[in-house]
């Protein structure tokens, strides 16, 4: 019986589709009696709720499967040392973990040789067999695995809890690992074989492989919902058979002696590609800084790639192996809402970068917590609430929330750890983070220099648009609305002639002061509702805070510091009032700048608590001198920047290559966010709907350059208004998109406005 038990395990795990899967089950003369399945998690459609509420997104589900491995490993790791994983002795955090049972100091495999991080790797695999179409992938770990005796308590059950006291794992809830069950293909078939470490079992008995078969129980008549269910053998127990090891591996790996293999049939992949190359980039964002390493195997017939790849998390493809695409490292702490002080890493990479290799779209700023990414927030908020409209293509940002009380964790992310709650905490959390974004010098300056190599002012093009819209004011005052007080446009540089200039700092500090004082009664004023910008000159070098070897850290004491941040050789710390403190109140402040084997540097200050800052008295309503309102005039408002793109570079305009990303002729126009409020509009002088209105007709050459003019105004004034009107939503970049091409479609044919004529008349 036992023989046939494994002859059936193997069969199963080298089944390469689901109707090989059925195929077997129909024919085994126990898989296909009903009575022969039980409820997954011991229960029936009860439990099938928490199953079906899980991840959102597939390889996020995979990505638990996953975490499940490494905590499983780290647990084995435990054991083996003799240390219960819930008792006082072990390790409190994922980090001491590797570093106590690998050697690795603050758990960091950053440099780590790269044979080492192979042989990491090789302890747990994610392997792709099967069709192209529809891949098989199985999770494989050689951690502590399970007795068949245990399944039902620990690989089969649901909401026991049983990591909740183990403190350096990543798993509490015990159901995180179900949410891969609904993608796997239409019966959601799942494989799990396991077998018990011999080194964790009192006898070789104990050391048995255990398997089953898990599927979905659809809906029949008289019941509400599907369940999951598991096969079982004669006596209702899970298949066992001698842990001998088993030989369902990819032929370079050796054979499987222990741990734990899951597959999951006909898995839903976004992309159904070569996995060592999507699947690997989605999971180095979901895994941005793994406790280990992981090798992903490829088996299914692609020629021309690498059959194993090792997945190492972004965080070291940024800051080690691929740090030659990045052009800039920022790090700053800040106070974060609910989450209190976080550290915030930002990366730019180069322009030649593939945008999508380390962010997307729905993935550029990441919360996460023992490097796994519990939340993450798109492109479109660096663009529209942060106004890093030029940066925010090849931009990550990474907050670390590992550190944070358990609490805070149940406040700001779901169990399903796939995302934030929607909640007043989240708001906040991302009305503090946009506020650090946007007002960093270093983020505003590189969104300055990218948008020269983008921008280009045509005196022109302001004059005409500056004269429309002074007359269309007169006419529609509501259109104020969507200008910025402030005057006409000021006249920008040359592209590409500013640059950011590199500090070239100390790799330890030698010094820390306030510029311009003497640092003894050096006082700062701050209101009770507001806060106090401190700058201290510092020779310690850019990346000071934020390499992973010798980093400094700065210490404000007391702890009145709300965020802190180092560049170019001024550390700027934003520090705020002491709670219940009275105006007049003043305290002493200490800040620190810590130094590798050495004494920290460190400034002293006073603070003096002001009275609450009182809102600026609203502004007058400018009058003429009959005493009545002025009218608006053009000049009272700050027209947006406009600049047009061709197809190819024009005098005074951009080209579609000159664009990030570039342009085609399907890109109607534009609007870009700068820190500040204010915003630029680029506009496609060679779209599709232009080129085929003018086509359609035969026009005269100034005709001709009359439709182009009124194609631009419109399009202009369009791009304004829904710009302003659609900045609010998360979706904005699609629905901007999706509005401006509506316009352009009819734009040409609804413009009956002589002020066009005559605008362009007066200009010869």
């Amino acid at each position: 019986m036992r023989n046939e038990a494994r002859e059936l395990a193997c069969r199963l795990a080298t089944a390469q589709t689901e109707d090989e899967v059925t195929e077997i089950m129909a024919s085994h003369p126990l898989l296909c009696q009903a009575e022969n399945w039980k409820p997954y998690g011991g229960k029936g459609p009860e439990h099938s709720g928490i199953i079906f509420s899980q991840q959102s997104h597939p390889v996020a589900a995979l990505t638990e499967k996953l975490t499940n491995s490494i905590d499983a490993v780290l647990v084995r790791e435990c054991l083996e040392a003799g240390i219960d994983p819930e008792g006082p002795q072990a390790p409190q955090t994922m980090a001491e973990a590797v570093e106590r049972f690998f050697g690795m100091k603050g758990g960091d495999f950053s440099e780590v040789s790269a044979a080492r991080r192979r042989q990491l790797a090789a302890r747990i695999l994610v392997i792709a067999d099967g069709p192209r179409d529809h891949p098989n992938i199985a999770v494989v770990d050689d951690g502590e695995g399970q007795r068949p005796e245990d399944f039902e308590n620990t690989l089969l059950s649901l909401v026991s809890g049983n990591k909740l006291k183990i403190p350096f794992v990543q798993g509490k809830y015990n159901m995180g690992g179900t949410g891969a069950l609904p993608y796997c293909g239409d019966r959601n078939y799942q494989l799990v074989l396991s077998r018990r470490a011999p080194s964790l079992c009192n006898n070789a008995e104990g050391s048995q492989w255990g398997f089953t078969l898990v599927r979905r129980h659809f809906p029949e008549i008289g019941e509400k919902s599907s369940y999951y269910q598991y096969c079982v053998d004669s006596d209702g127990n899970i298949f066992e058979f001698p842990g001998e090891p088993l030989d369902i591996l990819p032929k370079q790996a050796p054979p499987l002696g222990t741990g734990t293999y899951i597959k999951l049939y006909g898995y839903a992949l976004p992309t159904t590609t070569v996995v060592t190359l999507d699947l690997w980039r989605e999971l180095n964002r979901r895994l941005y800084a793994p406790a280990l390493p992981i090798t992903i195997w490829e088996t299914r017939n692609y020629r021309g790639h690498s059959p194993s790849k090792l997945l190492l998390g972004n965080r070291i493809r940024t800051t080690v192996d691929e740090r030659n695409n990045v052009e800039e490292s920022i790090a700053m702490t800040a106070e974060l809402g609910a989450s209190g002080k976080r550290d915030i890493e930002v990366t730019i990479f180069k322009l030649d970068t593939r945008r999508d290799d380390y962010a997307s779209p729905n993935e550029a700023v990441l919360f996460t917590v023992n490097g796994q990414t519990l939340a993450a927030l798109s492109r479109s908020f660096l663009k529209t609430r942060c106004r890093l409209g030029y940066l925010a293509e090849y931009m990550l940002v990474h907050i670390d929330c590992t550190t944070a009380e358990p609490k805070v964790h149940e406040l700001l992310f779901m169990a399903s750890r796939d995302r934030m709650r929607e909640s007043e905490h989240s708001r906040r959390i991302e009305e503090a983070l946009a506020a650090e974004l946007e007002n960093h010098e270093e983020l505003r300056a590189l969104n300055e220099l990218r948008r020269e190599q983008q921008i280009a002012e045509n005196p022109r093009e302001k004059r005409f648009l500056e004269n429309v819209v002074t007359r269309l004011l007169k006419r529609n005052k509501a259109l104020s609305r969507y200008l910025r007080k402030g005057g006409k446009i000021k006249a920008g540089v040359e592209p590409g002639k500013r640059r950011v200039k590199k500090f070239k700092g100390q790799d330890v500090p030698t010094f820390l002061r306030l510029p311009g004082a003497n640092g003894n009664g050096y006082k700062k004023e701050i209101p009770l509702n507001s806060f106090a910008v401190v700058r201290l000159e510092t020779d310690a070098c850019d990346e000071y805070l934020t390499r992973n070897r010798d980093k400094g850290k700065v210490i404000v004491e007391p702890d009145v510091c709300k965020s802190y941040h180092l560049w170019s050789g001024i550390l700027t710390v934003k520090l705020t009032a002491p709670t219940c403190c009275p105006a007049g109140h003043i305290t002493p402040v200490t800040i620190k700048l810590t130094r590798p084997d050495d004494e920290p540097l460190l400034v002293a200050l006073q603070i003096q608590v002001t009275p609450v800052r009182q809102d600026d008295e609203p502004h007058r309503t400018r009058k003429g001198g009959n005493g009545k309102p002025r009218k608006p005039r053009a000049e009272d408002y700050e027209l947006p920047a406009a600049t047009l793109v061709y197809r190819e570079r024009r005098e005074g305009c951009r080209s579609w290559d000159e664009m990030v990303p570039p342009w085609d002729a399907s890109v109607i126009s534009k609007v870009v966010p700068l820190p500040g409020g204010a915003i630029d509009v680029l506009i496609n002088m060679d779209s599709a709907p232009l080129h085929i209105f003018v086509r359609s007709r035969q026009f005269r050459q100034k005709r001709q350059q009359l439709v182009m003019r009124s194609y631009e105004t419109s399009i202009y004034l369009h791009s304004l208004v829904l710009h302003n009107e659609l900045i609010q939503y998360d979706i904005y970049d699609n629905v901007f998109q999706d509005a401006i091409r509506g316009v352009a479609k009819i734009t040409l044919d609804l413009i009956h406005n002589d002020a066009f004529a005559e605008e362009f008349a007066s200009e010869d």
